[in-house]
């Protein structure tokens, strides 16, 4: 009997075992399922603020710098503060900088209707803005997206381009003596594409060009290119994305004469979208794409030629006759322009010592 009870005993422990081990199994998939589905959970409730930023790491988004702050002075530095509404209500803030304070000579230039990059509001934009002025000559208006700056409400795909609707509106309401608006320009730089993308394909008629900086072709290929590595299964929950950004679909109705600016060494988004959407826009009255070799998402406007093509672009567009006739483009459209490697920097003379 005691042989017998030793047997039971061994094999109620090894049951025990085998008991313990399937809770634990079963216990971390549940636990690693709980997971996952947090995150999905979390994803797509909080997708859109994980997506815009409205804030940099030192600057909350209620912080507004001035021109004098990046020593910037000048009639063209006194800025005009400009409060909007947008369709649906929704309070926003913009800027409006003038290339002169006689309303005569300013209206003569054309104004940069000028729809800005995704971190930070407008203000962290000032030393563009007078690169634009300075070397192109031309007005500037700006605004910041709505739950960015000291505009109210939330960022989403639909309020940013309400947005962008509001800020077009305000340049062709003849508020301003400063701005004609047979001379509007939609400048869009990496997110802001999408913003200058979708309201060009509603309004081609309402402006003379639009200029592109480093676009994305849509929010489910960029999580391709930047989640899925980091989080594979990711890819499997794209369709619960509210924020599309097809932007392909979008700038296929773009009619407007269409310039899509191109850092080849782009880190955040494949060159090859750039490359796609300037295809893509075939109603375009005339579209080129200019390839900066050595420039990333953010410097491509550092390279010593992005000005003048810049500017060229427009004073071409600005120049075509609103009958139709494009005899003033030096290339076909579809043209592409890449930029000759920048020479290297000449290696120090100095020596390093210990």
């Amino acid at each position: 009997p005691a042989r017998h009870a030793a047997r039971r005993a061994v094999r109620s422990e090894m049951l025990a075992w085998m008991f313990d081990g399937w809770l634990s199994f079963g216990g971390f998939v549940t636990l690693l399922g709980f997971g996952f589905t947090a995150m999905f959970v979390c994803g797509y409730v909080f997708q859109n603020h994980l997506l815009y930023i409205p804030s940099l790491p030192q600057a909350p988004r209620h912080v507004m710098f001035q021109p004098a702050q990046f020593q910037w002075h000048g009639e063209q530095a006194d800025y005009v503060n400009v409060p909007l509404t947008a369709a649906d209500g929704t309070r926003l803030h913009a800027w409006f900088f003038r290339v002169s304070a006689d309303a005569g000579v300013a209206r003569q230039r054309p104004t940069f209707v000028f729809y800005h990059s995704n971190a930070g509001n407008l203000s962290h934009r000032v030393p563009n803005i007078r690169m634009l002025m300075e070397r192109l000559r031309v007005n500037v208006f700006i605004l910041s997206y709505r739950g960015y700056g000291q505009s109210a409400g939330e960022p989403s795909e639909r309020g940013l381009v309400l947005d962008g609707h509001a800020a077009l509106d305000y340049c062709l309401s003849g508020e301003r003596a400063e701005i004609d608006p047979r001379k509007l320009v939609l400048f869009g730089r990496s997110l802001g594409c999408c913003v200058a993308i979708a309201v060009a394909a509603e309004r081609s008629a309402d402006v003379r060009a639009v200029v592109v900086e480093n676009p994305f072709t849509s929010i489910d290929e960029m999580i391709d290119v930047v989640l899925v590595p980091m989080v594979p299964p990711i890819k499997y929950v794209k369709f619960l994305s509210k924020n599309k950004w097809d932007q392909l679909a979008a700038i296929a109705r773009v009619r407007a004469p269409l310039l899509v600016v191109s850092s080849a060494l782009d880190e955040i988004v494949p060159a090859h979208m750039h490359a796609r959407l300037h295809d893509a826009a075939k109603q375009s009255e005339h579209r080129e794409m200019h390839v900066f070799v050595d420039a990333k998402h953010m410097t491509a406007f550092q390279h010593p030629r992005y000005f003048d093509r810049v500017g060229a672009f427009v004073d071409a567009a600005l120049s075509t006759p609103l009958d139709g006739q494009h005899d003033v483009w030096k290339h076909p459209s579809g043209h592409v322009w890449r930029s000759e490697p920048l020479p290297a920097s000449p290696p120090s003379s100095s020596r390093a010592t210990s």
